[in-house]
This record gives C-alpha cells, structure tokens and sequence, in this order.
C-alpha cells in the first residue's frame, strides 16, 4: 500500500506478502509482523503490544526482516480518552461528498434539520469566511458553485459551506491554501490528517468546532457553536458530529429517472 496505516484498539497483522510504504501508527491493540513484509524505516506503536515474526511478544527497538529492519517506536504510555475521542471523530478515511455528477445547484435545499431553522449569512461575492478564521477568495474560473448557509437551533448554531472545484486537482490545490492558513489565538484544537480518500482539518477555536475536508472536486465545511459558553470541548466535538451525521444521511438524492 502507498498510503499510510493508522490503527485504534486494533488487531494488525502484517503478512509476509505486505508492502508499507507510507508511515505506520497504531494506538492500543496489538501489531503482528510476519517475516518478509516489507515496512517503512519507523514505526510508531503507542500502549501497543508488538509481536515479531516468531510469534513472540518483543519490547520496541530494531525489528530485523528479510527484506530489511525497521526501528519500532513503543511507548508504553496509555492515550488519554479525550485524545483517542478525538482521533476517532476527526481521522476517519472517508467523508461524505455530493459526488462528481452533482452542481451547488442540487443543494440549495440541503439543512441538518435537529430542529434548526435557516438563518442569513453575511458574506461577500468573492470571499468565504470558514470557522471565523479562514478566508477564501473565490473569484477563479476553476470554483464552478460555492454555496454558505447558516442555520440556528436551541442548541446552537451551524454553517455548511460547500465548494465545488472544476477537477480533483484544483480542489487539492484549493486545500493546499486552506492548510496553509497560520491559526492564531490560545485554546485552540488543531488535527489535520492525509489519510485515505481526501483530505481532512478538524479546528476548534474561538467556540467554535469546524470541520473542512476536499474528497474529489469538492471542499466542504461544517462550522457549529453550542449556545452554552462553558461547553467543554467533548461536548463542542459532539455537537459537530450530530450535525455532520444529520447532514449525510439528508444529502439530496437523485430520483432514478435523473441517473438514466
């Protein structure tokens, strides 16, 4: 595999036949190696119980293979809960996107629902404002449809932003700017991850908890606040993954008599 491995409370065995040539990182579980895999120069196991080839438990250190050695990284020092709480919401290898067939057009009605009403949104015809803290221009021929809506419950509120770019390519090149963007401020949460399909940031700041990811042609963003000051952070991640799920399973579907 060229991508990267990053395993929770997981099993992972590594047969002889595998080739790793992204990183490799495991949190709790066990990791198994079977003699001939080939693996990258480290590997980082946290709290993980390693085994080598021989079936044996072995502490961290070099791990000689035939097709070469790897230094093994192992501490032994647990994750915290709000870390692997974390890590769980904000790293997964897929989210959900309208798909390539799809325009901003077909979204015009999508909403989280939760018993949030529509909101207005203030914003300009050239630039987007994610999370309160990054600002996109959007005046390029490549952005095909943008789309920004507010929405506010009992709770709190909520916006979704949408991009949709001319290519994958243009897309990843739009990230790239994103990524780049310098937080500034104290309290603020930061997670970014490459792995599996797409791109994923996950930013808690200001109150706010937003999560960007680019899967394809497009950019989405969903942006939440809980009405209650003091929330703590779970609860603010929470919060945003209630209105991601309501999101996905509200995404607009094609009639059939469309696909044909």
């Amino acid at each position: 595999m060229r991508g990267h491995l990053y395993a929770i409370d997981s099993d992972v065995f590594v047969r002889r036949s595998a080739v790793v040539l992204g990183s490799i990182t495991a949190i709790g579980g066990s990791f198994h190696v079977e003699d001939g895999a080939v693996l990258p120069a480290t590997v980082e196991l946290r709290g993980t119980e390693l085994y080598g080839p021989d079936g044996r438990r072995i502490d961290a250190g070099t791990l000689r293979l035939a097709a070469g050695s790897t230094t093994v990284h192992l501490r032994p020092v647990g994750t915290s809960t709000l870390s692997l709480t974390l890590t769980r919401a904000v790293l997964p290898f897929s989210r959900f996107t309208p798909g390539a067939e799809r325009s901003v057009a077909d979204l015009e009605a999508w909403a989280p629902g939760l018993g949030m009403d529509a909101v207005p949104v203030e914003a300009t015809r050239d630039e987007l404002v994610i999370g309160g803290l990054i600002r996109l221009r959007v005046v390029s021929d490549r952005v095909l449809g943008t789309l920004q809506h507010g929405f506010r419950g009992a709770r709190g509120k909520a916006m979704l932003t949408v991009l949709r770019l001319d290519s994958v390519e243009s897309a990843e090149e739009l990230w790239s700017r994103i990524e780049a963007t310098k937080l500034e401020g104290a309290n603020r949460v930061s997670i970014k991850s490459g792995l599996g399909d797409g791109n994923h940031w996950f930013v808690r700041s200001r109150g706010r908890a937003t999560m960007i990811w680019q899967r394809g042609p497009w950019v989405l963003a969903v942006e939440t606040q809980l009405a209650e000051s003091s929330a703590t952070l779970v609860q603010q991640l929470q919060f945003n993954r209630q209105v991601l799920a309501s999101l996905e399973r509200r995404l607009p579907k094609y009639r059939e008599s469309e696909l044909k």
